[in-house]
């Protein structure tokens, strides 16, 4: 026996390549934003350290009007916003848990579209739709008391008394 392939091994695994089944790349990761940190995406990071920032600089400079050492400010100024990215993150992850992609951006959007703040991108329309035609039955449940002809108004038109009617 030699120990050389032969024409018949080489079409053996040809045959068992074309078998195979092919990779499919991920396509419903085309249009989302990579996470860089615990789940968190950048513009998340971003926000969060826009927020964080500030508010540690004031408390750094707290703390340089009571104790008078200028050290004191630069501690909150840096690890101030490292631990709330860290922890902020791990907060996200667990209110993100579930939620499709974008949920709270698009959540965050329509708080500031409610209270006036920015304009809305989204359909917010509060009220009926028209379908522009009615139909010849109803659509409410049969057991609803508030609808109109439910059952709950024929049981009470059918224990009414002749001498009530």
């Amino acid at each position: 026996m030699s120990s050389t392939p032969t024409a018949s091994d080489d079409t053996q695994r040809s045959a068992e390549r074309s078998h195979a089944p092919e990779r499919v790349p991920l396509t419903h990761r085309v249009n989302v934003e990579p996470s860089v940190l615990r789940g968190m995406t950048v513009t998340e990071a971003k926000v969060m350290a826009a927020i964080s920032i500030p508010v540690c600089l004031l408390l750094g400079l707290v703390l340089l009007l009571f104790t008078g050492l200028w050290q004191l400010m630069l501690l909150p100024a840096i690890f101030g916003p490292i631990a709330a990215l860290w922890f902020g993150s791990a907060k996200l992850q667990d209110l993100k848990r579930g939620r499709p992609d974008g949920y709270y951006t698009q959540a965050l959007h329509l708080w500031f579209t409610r209270k006036g703040l920015s304009k809305s991108r989204f359909l917010t329309y509060h009220g009926q739709w028209s379908l522009g035609r009615s139909l010849p039955f109803s659509l409410s449940h049969l057991l609803d008391p508030q609808a109109g002809r439910s059952l709950w108004r024929r049981l009470a038109r059918l224990r009414r008394t002749p001498h009530e009617s």
